[in-house]
């Protein structure tokens, strides 16, 4: 009867003991997934693209900056984006304040409204160095191709959060192999300065 015992509550420890691991791994995970927020961009965002060439020193600014994201925050800080896109609408001006180049003025619309989108497709967030590495869909002069981006970020406390930095950008991977002739011709740099800061408030 002893043995008995003694085997039937060595049998029940290690049952509690593999429940107990059980519900701390189910903890643990539901934890580290979280539950993803909403997000919509504020007044406070900005966006700047520049670049030069024989002719003109030329900025892109924007009329209009639209952003939404689905991002997760765990223990106040960004543990990963779900979705990321924005969309802008631009106004480009020379910096001499004189009338931009037609022809360059053509190659960087391409005939269409002055727009540049972005979509993500993929993120790696670093959070002991606050940046996050975007690679996603951009959508400039009418063509759409995929571009990196690196920015810095940070969440306050009402996890609203904010995205900064500048990237080089070559021109010549935005554009069709027919304009990369032009964009010779035209004896426009091939690097671009994007510049982005993106301030996103978490919807209630």
């Amino acid at each position: 009867m002893e043995n008995f015992n003694t085997k039937s509550i060595y049998t029940l420890a290690l049952r509690t003991l593999s429940l107990c691991a059980l519900l701390f791994f189910f903890s643990a995970f539901t934890n580290s997934t979280g539950t993803a927020l909403m997000y919509k961009s504020n007044a406070e965002s900005k966006m700047k693209l520049s670049g030069y060439s024989k002719l003109n020193n030329w900025t892109m600014g924007f009329k209009s900056l639209n952003s939404e994201g689905s991002f997760i925050i765990k223990d106040g800080e960004l543990d990963r984006i779900s979705e990321l896109k924005f969309d802008i609408l631009t106004n480009i001006v020379t910096n001499e304040g004189e009338e931009l180049d037609s022809e360059l003025y053509t190659l960087l619309t391409n005939g269409e409204a002055q727009k540049i989108s972005f979509k993500l497709t993929r993120q790696m967030v670093l959070p002991i160095m606050k940046k996050v590495h975007l690679v996603g869909d951009f959508t400039f002069a009418g063509e759409t191709h995929s571009v990196s981006l690196y920015l810095d970020y940070e969440v306050d406390q009402n996890k609203n959060v904010k995205f900064n930095g500048t990237n080089t950008i070559l021109l010549s991977n935005l554009i069709t192999s027919a304009n990369k002739a032009k964009l010779k011709a035209l004896k426009c740099n091939d690097l671009l300065t994007f510049t982005l800061a993106l301030n996103l408030d978490a919807k209630s």
